[in-house]
């Protein structure tokens, strides 16, 4: 799993004005430290500050932690403010920022000896979303350990494909002799994953000469990856670890997936769809369906994170309100609440399946499942026959941080442009503008017909799409002065205006 819990949620309005979100920022001392097993660490403490950088007395700051590695004082009074969580090595606490902004952590001991640090994972809410922060303790040994040296690292293979050289280690002792004998833990740590043998993790003992090898499969995800291999010295009674490399590759050799583009249900269900703008692997995605009454409404999808990257995506439907487009007030916008997660299966870069999480019957039973609605979605082809004077201006844009709040996803094929503007109605409410076809006046301005549609509501109804209309409504035109700015001129509705865009990055 790779999170990328998106606070870069600023794609859509600078959308920094989400949520007022505090910092838990680590005192100079406190984090990174290190101390030897049997020494309490250095005091630790953490300032907390709001969105603007001022600081936030008396707030409660709560932090976690499960590990064998570092402890709290023996003493109940040492303890005060924690809670115990099997199996024991679970804990809960929780403290208060002083006058200053700043909160100071339990006192931990180390207890034994590990490569891998022990993270505390610190929280503070205030006023809605928690913010996180991390320290790291490291726990030393007080005598040398020995050592792991890696064997087959930097493999790259083909998804669902056996990496040529099994991952492997060789044993050795502090002097550099190999060890045998002892049993030595490979397992998934981080990135696109891969199994051992149809598990996440094997062990295998060193033979003569301190070698410990295991075969492994390529199995989700483009991309980075880590085996860590991991061996308990019991001289040293230190755990000690080491990290091998992997990429998993396209069934073409790439370790990253094209997937920005216009995705629809196809024919069938034509009238909606959704766009999806990408930065390498960060995903900046829209929803452009209809609302009870058929009207085009929109929904931006964000806070998202890979669950295999380029394959599984979850994010969170976000319905924006704002001022009407033809009088636009940047600070009228508002994202509104977060709403339920919508999940894609990337079938490599050509199909995919969407799965959106409905309002459960039971709301206040925790227990009882919510609805899911699963929607097959493929790429839509809207290639022209000639080719286009001007190549690369895809992807998303917007009026600059100035405008925040709405933006003009544009999407560019061979010889082909299809764009959506979305923004607000007369009464606030989110509305979207389609731009499927136009033509080139010359090498930098792209002119055409401005569409407005109606249709049948999208999730959880039978999608209708004899009630799709599409109306002209006016005319649009992009002026580009480079493949990052330009300029939009719109006639719709009665109303005309021209605003200068660039390309939204995120």
């Amino acid at each position: 799993m790779r999170p990328i819990f998106s606070l870069y949620i600023a794609a859509l309005a600078c959308i920094a004005s989400l949520d007022a979100r505090a910092d838990v920022i680590p005192l100079p001392g406190s984090s990174p430290q290190r101390a030897v097993v049997g020494q309490v660490f250095q005091p630790i403490s953490v300032l907390v500050t709001d969105q603007y950088g001022s600081i936030r007395p008396y707030v409660e700051v709560s932090y976690l932690f499960s590990s064998a590695l570092v402890s709290l004082g023996s003493n109940p009074a040492s303890r005060v403010g924690c809670e115990n969580y099997p199996p024991h090595l679970s804990w809960r606490c929780a403290t208060i920022t002083d006058a200053q902004g700043i909160a100071r952590l339990h006192d931990f001991t180390a207890v034994m000896a590990s490569t891998q640090p022990t993270t505390i994972e610190l929280s503070v809410g205030i006023g809605g979303p928690f913010t996180r922060g991390t320290v790291q303790l490291f726990t030393d040994s007080a005598v040398p350990v020995m050592k792991l040296n890696p064997v087959g690292t930097d493999q790259a293979a083909p998804v669902r494909t056996v990496f040529a050289q099994p991952f492997g280690v060789r044993v050795t002792s502090p002097d550099g002799q190999p060890v045998s004998g002892l049993p030595v833990s490979f397992k998934w740590a981080g990135g696109t994953s891969l199994t051992f043998t149809g598990g996440l993790g094997a062990t295998v003992v060193s033979d003569a000469d301190g070698n410990a090898a295991f075969a492994a499969m390529a199995a989700s995800g483009i991309g980075p990856g880590i085996v860590r291999a991991e061996i308990f010295d019991p001289i040293g009674r230190a755990y000690v670890t080491t990290d091998l490399a992997f990429r998993t590759l396209t069934p073409d050799g790439r370790t990253d997936s094209e997937l920005e583009d216009m995705w629809w249900a196809g024919f069938q269900e034509n009238g909606w769809g959704l766009s999806i703008a990408q930065r390498e692997d960060r995903l900046f995605s829209v929803l452009y369906v209809y609302d009870d009454k058929g009207n085009p409404t929109w929904e931006v999808l964000e806070s998202g994170s890979w669950y295999a990257r380029y394959e599984n995506y979850v994010a969170y439907r976000y319905s924006p309100r704002g001022s009407p487009y033809y009088a636009y007030k940047p600070w009228h916008f508002d994202i509104g609440p977060r709403g339920r997660d919508v999940s894609f299966n990337f079938s490599f870069e050509g199909t995919a399946t969407m799965a959106v999480t409905g309002i459960s019957a039971q709301p206040y039973n925790l227990d009882a499942p919510s609805p899911v609605e699963r929607k097959k979605l493929t790429r839509q082809d809207f290639r022209g026959g000639t080719p286009a004077p001007l190549v690369g201006i895809g992807g998303m844009w917007w009026g600059g941080a100035s405008q925040g709040g709405w933006g003009i996803s544009l999407m560019q094929q061979y010889g082909g442009l299809f764009s959506v503007w979305f923004t607000y109605d007369e009464d606030s409410k989110p509305t979207w503008f389609v731009m499927p076809e136009g033509q080139w006046e010359n090498a930098n301005t792209y002119s055409g017909p401005l569409y407005k549609t109606k249709g049948s509501p999208v999730f959880f109804a039978t999608y209708d799409p004899s009630k799709f209309q599409i109306f002209p409504v006016g005319t649009f035109r992009f002026r580009f002065s480079d493949l990052d700015h330009g300029t939009f001129e719109y006639n719709a509705e009665g109303h005309t205006g021209s605003m200068a865009i660039e390309r939204q990055l995120f």
